[in-house]
């Protein structure tokens, strides 16, 4: 079961092959309630923009020192339907209207279908996440965000200590500054499609970005967001939709949270 402990205090200076049909990538949605924040502050620094070469660009987070996460759908490009290149990311921490606090190119990634150029959330919902591997270590300059490897049991635990949870993304509209939802309401795990449901506040360019788990002063980071459920998904209706730690956690080699 995840728990709390441990976390970093911040620092100083089976679905089927149908299933993505009850999806749909970020529509718009109300976001007037979230709120600017100081990038330069931890956990925030951690958080940044993954771009791409073209102009498109998701939210990610430092997990690692040379670890970014983000959704899988985030690195497909739009003209050939196919994984960007590698040499068209890179990933800009603590970005905050032009100016950013650390940057690195990515040169490897990891997804549930490493060796498929489709997206692989196209069948499990639950597979729509990335690991980027950068060209260098950003630690030095950002602190990384640990990973809580978030399942069912571990989601009522934290529910039953109040942990607040907070959602942080690049969002349409403000893709030049990260915007914050502090007061997010978290739904359950569902097992077979592999998501957290949640109603944190999320419109386009969020995708990527985490959902936080947070103690007093202590953050870490339980899901990545990819999409939000469509209005006549049978149990689903209002959700927003994730992938947790539980699912992607084992591979971020000891920055787990347990």
């Amino acid at each position: 079961m995840a728990g709390f402990m441990g976390l970093y205090r911040r620092p100083v200076s089976a679905a089927l092959a149908t299933a993505m049909t009850m999806f749909a990538l970020l529509p718009a949605a109300s976001a007037d309630t979230r709120k600017l924040v100081t990038q330069s502050d931890w956990p925030w620094q951690a958080i940044g923009r993954v771009n791409m070469s073209n102009g498109g660009y998701c939210t990610g987070t430092l997990v690692a020192p040379r670890t970014v996460l983000t959704a899988a759908h985030c690195l497909q490009d739009k003209r050939t339907k196919r994984r960007a290149a590698l040499q068209r990311l890179h990933f800009v921490a603590g970005y905050q209207r032009g100016e950013y606090l650390a940057h690195g190119r990515v040169v490897g990634i990891v997804t549930p279908a490493t060796t498929n150029e489709q997206p692989p959330a196209k069948k499990i919902p639950g597979n729509d996440w990335a690991l980027l591997t950068l060209d260098r270590d950003l630690s030095d300059t950002v602190a990384p965000v640990p990973v809580m490897a978030l399942d069912a049991a571990g989601l009522i635990a934290l529910t039953k200590r109040q942990a607040g949870f907070v959602q942080a993304g690049y969002r349409r509209g403000q893709a030049h500054a990260l915007t914050v939802d502090h007061d997010c309401n978290l739904g359950k795990i569902d097992p077979v499609r592999k998501v957290l449901l949640h109603k944190c506040k999320i419109v386009p360019g969020d995708s990527g970005g985490p959902i936080l788990a947070r103690f007093n002063d202590s953050f870490a980071l339980i899901a990545v967001n990819i999409g939000h459920a469509k209005s006549k998904s049978p149990g689903l209706a209002g959700f927003s939709i994730a992938v947790p730690g539980s699912t992607f956690g084992d591979l971020i080699g000891g920055k787990l949270t347990d």
